[in-house]
């Protein structure tokens, strides 16, 4: 084994969205995945004693030009370290799949017609290889080991996969990838609760549930985020039907503030009903809210969009071709447009434009791994503006979350939907309803693993 040289035995979990994917030897790129490393690796230092990033002369850009051992004046996120990075693809025919018809989870493919617009998925059944060459001289002590970058690159990079995606959606467990082998010897992958011990400190813990079945990762994902965000309502606005599970987000705040969601003020103020319509929804327990002073937008923590379209047309069912009403006990029809109303500080562009949900899904080895991110502060209290056909208001997140504490009250949610409601969302004609229902049957929790900061105060 070179102590210059590493190779790396990758396999794929989950369909990567690749803007080549159908060009020969399209993989991984070391333009995505370099700094990523970096920063990890970098992050790892600092959180294990190691003052202020001293690094020794020629392990970053930045003392291999200033020829000093000192701390950088450069944040962590932009020194580069000093090695190189190189990907291969499994030469033909070793299971390279590619396809047009990319999961529902990626909502890009929407509208297009022409297949070569449409975004393609890039699977590989064999494994792909990444090649490190590190010439990096120098040793740092780390803890009173002394280490070498490459020591430090082989230790890190099995908890560095096992942690991120790529590509495109990568937070919603496309590209999803780990080390199974690196320099010839098998690599042990990780239980989750040994992996949470490479946390950065900002993540206080990783949740996970168990998945034998590679091939339900994504709509286990899709399951999972509605029950998170979106809820799940099957039954035309009944509540008390099986078929009907309000989302984890709207709970939540609802227990803590008292807060109604945007949902009940785009009902009311954005797309209102007509008066005898109201009355109908009474009958479903839908209450109006009355103001804006205890709404606020929570889905907007969980990822921002630019908008939500409420539907009552008539659509071809299509299995039966037959038209039928998407939801007889619902008035409303029309977009509503939503835009951050904070700007930047040029005053034009708004200061939040993109927002992606913070909790990254990661399948890996037989588990399903939820890692909660926290929320930026810029997204607290943020205002956005909910805009259609002339309606307008504006409307503020909430002014404090707590990503942890709520993915533990999503733990006990999920625990608490009893079995009947289960098998009655998988007996559903509904997709997301089958999905839901299949998570719920063949999960009976939702586990959490503590990282390091947590372990070591106990």
């Amino acid at each position: 084994m070179s102590d210059y040289k590493i190779t790396v035995q990758l396999k794929q979990y989950t369909p990567m969205l690749h803007f080549q994917a159908e060009e020969s030897g399209a993989c991984l790129r070391a333009s995505e995945v370099k700094h990523r490393l970096d920063r990890f690796v970098l992050t790892w230092l600092s959180q294990n004693g190691v003052d202020g990033i001293r690094l020794p002369y020629g392990w970053s850009d930045q003392t291999y030009k200033d020829k000093k051992c000192e701390k950088p004046e450069k944040p962590l996120e932009r020194i580069s370290l000093r090695y190189r990075m190189h990907f291969d693809a499994p030469k033909a025919p070793n299971g390279k799949e590619t396809g047009s018809e990319v999961h529902k989870l990626y909502f890009g493919n929407m509208g297009k017609k022409n297949d070569h617009e449409k975004m393609k998925s890039l699977f590989y059944t064999a494994p792909q290889t990444m090649t490190i060459l590190c010439l990096a001289g120098g040793v740092i002590d780390v803890k009173g080991q002394k280490m070498t970058l490459s020591a430090i690159l082989r230790k890190l990079i099995p908890a560095f996969f096992a942690l991120h995606n790529f590509g495109t959606r990568s937070n919603k467990g496309f590209g999803s990838f780990g080390v199974i082998a690196m320099d010839g010897e098998e690599i042990d992958s990780f239980t989750p609760e040994k992996l949470a011990q490479f946390l950065p400190k900002e993540i206080p813990a990783l949740y996970y549930l168990s998945n034998e079945n590679s091939d339900t990762y994504l709509n286990d994902i899709q399951a999972l985020s509605v029950l998170m965000k979106g809820g799940v309502n099957l039954t035309h606005g009944d509540p008390e039907n099986p078929q009907f599970q309000r989302d984890a987000i709207r709970l939540y705040f609802g227990k803590n503030g008292g807060f109604r969601s945007e949902k009940a003020m785009i009902k009311k103020f954005i797309l209102p009903a007509k008066d005898e319509d109201e009355a109908v929804e009474e009958l479903f327990s839908v209450q109006p809210v009355q103001s804006l002073e205890k709404c606020r937008y929570v889905r907007g923590l969980l990822g921002i969009t630019e908008g939500v379209e409420y539907r009552t047309d008539e659509r071809k069912d299509k299995k039966t071709g037959v038209k039928v009403k998407k939801n007889p006990h619902s008035y409303r029809s029309g977009k509503v447009k939503i835009q951050g109303k904070d700007k930047d500080k040029t005053g034009k562009k708004p200061l939040i434009a993109r927002f992606a949900n913070p909790v990254l899904f990661k399948p890996y080895e037989g588990y399903l791994l939820m890692i909660p991110h926290p929320v930026p502060k810029k997204m607290l209290g943020a205002s956005f503006v909910f805009e259609s056909g002339g309606n307008r208001k504006t409307l503020r997140t909430p002014d404090a979350f707590d990503i942890d504490d709520f993915m533990q009250f999503f733990a006990e949610v999920f625990k608490s939907i009893p079995p009947e409601k289960a098998d009655a969302f998988s007996h559903s004609r509904i997709e997301i309803g089958k999905y839901v229902g299949d998570v719920l049957q063949y999960n009976s929790c939702i586990s959490r693993a503590p990282g390091k900061e947590e372990t070591s105060n106990e």
